[in-house]
């Protein structure tokens, strides 16, 4: 909506070359996401209170955990939806929600909003006396909507690339037209050290929009085809699901999931801008620019919900924010071309999924555990790890994997 007020204004006026930028209309979509969610939290939580919708203390299988988090009962559980509201808001009112990688994610986070509502108001509708960890819809059912979803934007982000014509990068690609300057009257006697350059950048055609990009070969890749949406599908359903387990202490899931959206953000800028593409060496993906915006709002609504999530939390995400999260992460990944950066920027949510994993085969393998108890921020908390210096340390870790990913990419 502000684009469009942009262009209708013109670059001659001041509010209008201002709502034309880029990254201007990605902060206001950060600031407003923010505090909408800041604002609206307190009135959301009394709305979920008086519908029961509420933490259990006994919704673990394992005692220990049910006493260390005892004092956690009563909390209200669906603050994701809120800030899923606030995020959609924001990039409505921001971006262009004509391009298509922005509709899409947009789609995909609101459908995976609704299957977590869907499962918390599940476990609150269970009968009194049923204990929480018997609750909410089955893991397979959840499973297969996952994966519906996943297929539906991989099949969306497919036929989109098949609509989007090969061209040249484009005016509004560059988010801050540079003045053009007076030729010199002389040639220089050297040319001046810089590290910028003037190469035109790689503009990805239908075919290469649906091709897996090596991060660490610059311009190899594989073609996909049709199967870029399986391939989507599997990154969405492994990345939301990694979120939703790491979402077990105040504030652990939403400030790791930070620096990932935040690094992904800046990819999308990055790779959205003809001048920087070409100066990274990276492809430009036209119109990733307004996916940037979308990743701000993203940022913003999520950190807006840390001021209430941090510990001790007063409000959780629910399986109505840990899904939309993770999935909206798993897209941005794919619109950016670097879907194999996830893993690294990701590694926080890797290393939760995967002890999960370890510890279920190791179990069933030799009866044995790995951990004290997974997913591995439960292993630090057993071994008596307070919870804040446990949140806190996985955010630093966060960061630290959040800027190798960017490292790696420049590398390349």
């Amino acid at each position: 909506m502000l684009e469009l007020l942009g262009r209708l204004l013109g670059d001659g006026s001041a509010l209008g070359a201002a709502l034309s930028s880029i990254s201007v209309r990605a902060a206001l979509a950060a600031i407003l996401a923010l505090v909408g969610v800041v604002a609206l939290m307190p009135a959301f939580k009394r709305l979920l209170g008086r519908r029961s919708l509420a933490d259990q203390a006994d919704k673990s299988h394992s005692d220990t955990l049910n006493e260390l988090h005892a004092a956690k009962s009563g909390t209200p559980a669906m603050g994701g939806l809120l800030v899923t509201i606030a995020v959609v808001a924001a990039t409505l009112l921001c971006a262009r929600v004509t391009e298509p990688g922005v509709a899409i994610l947009l789609l995909s986070t609101v459908l995976l909003c609704g299957l977590g509502v869907a499962d918390d108001l599940h476990k609150a509708a269970v009968r009194a006396g049923t204990r929480a960890r018997d609750r909410g819809l089955s893991a397979r059912g959840k499973l297969a909507a996952q994966l519906a979803v996943g297929l539906l934007a991989g099949g969306l982000l497919v036929l989109a690339a098949g609509h989007r014509p090969l061209e040249a990068a484009r005016a509004d690609d560059v988010d801050e037209p540079v003045a053009p300057t007076a030729a010199p009257t002389a040639a220089p006697t050297a040319a001046p050290e810089t590290d910028l350059v003037a190469d035109t950048p790689r503009v990805l055609g239908p075919d290469e929009m649906t091709s897996l990009w090596l991060p660490i070969a610059s311009g190899v890749s594989i073609p996909l085809g049709v199967l870029f949406c399986f391939w989507v599908a599997l990154v969405l359903v492994a990345t939301s699901n990694a979120v939703n387990l790491t979402d077990g202490l105040d504030g652990l899931a939403a400030g790791s999931a930070l620096p990932v959206v935040g690094a992904f953000g800046a990819l999308a800028y990055v790779v959205g801008r003809a001048d920087w593409a070409a100066y990274l060496g990276v492809p430009h993906v036209p119109g990733a620019g307004e996916v940037a915006v979308a990743a701000s709002a993203l940022a913003g609504g999520w950190l807006g919900f840390l001021w209430w999530n941090c510990h001790p939390a007063s409000v959780f995400m629910g399986d109505s924010g840990s899904l939309p999260l993770g999935g909206a992460i798993a897209l941005l990944a794919c619109l950016v071309k670097h879907e194999l950066l996830l893993p690294i920027v990701g590694a926080v949510f890797v290393a939760e999924a995967g002890s999960v994993i370890l510890q279920v085969a190791s179990f069933r393998l030799t009866g044995k555990r790995i951990f004290r108890c997974a997913p591995i921020h439960h292993h630090f908390r057993f071994g008596g790890a307070p919870e804040a210096a446990v949140v806190t340390r996985f955010w630093i870790a966060g960061v630290i994997c959040a800027l190798a990913g960017l490292l790696v990419l420049r590398l390349g």
